[in-house]
């Protein structure tokens, strides 16, 4: 591979792990795998206004990761390949004994303090200090 097809390989593999870079992302693929659902509902299961679950399903769509179908006035999604639930899948299994460093990355940016909560990084982080 030449050297300029690579760079923009990583250029594009890059986005694609940002299109995935989001919470309400995740989790509207992850209610997606048992099946196509409709905006309601993915409404409804994410707890968010239409207009933001709308925003993220669009970014979702656009980059490849669901797919969509018309039925009259209503729209529904499911995912656009499978193996998406695999690479998150993947993912998780990698963060685990690392979400101590990913959760404390200055150069991904700052965590939100409200994880420190829900995974027990900052506990960890401060016994081993």
């Amino acid at each position: 591979m030449q050297v300029e097809n690579k760079e923009a390989l990583y250029a594009v593999t890059a986005r694609f792990f940002k299109g995935l870079g989001d919470p309400v992302r995740l989790r509207a693929l992850e209610f997606l795998q048992d099946g196509e659902k409709s905006v309601g509902e993915i409404v409804q299961h994410l707890g968010l206004p239409q207009n933001q679950v709308s925003m993220h399903l669009g970014c979702l769509r656009w980059c490849g990761y669901v797919r969509t179908r018309r039925d009259g006035r209503y729209i529904f999604y499911s995912l656009g390949d499978p193996r998406v639930m695999e690479i998150l899948r993947l993912a998780q299994e990698l963060l685990r004994g690392s979400e101590v460093y990913l959760m404390t990355c200055e150069v991904t940016g700052k965590t939100d303090e409200n994880l420190a909560n829900v995974t027990g990084w900052r506990n960890i982080r401060e016994k081993a200090v």
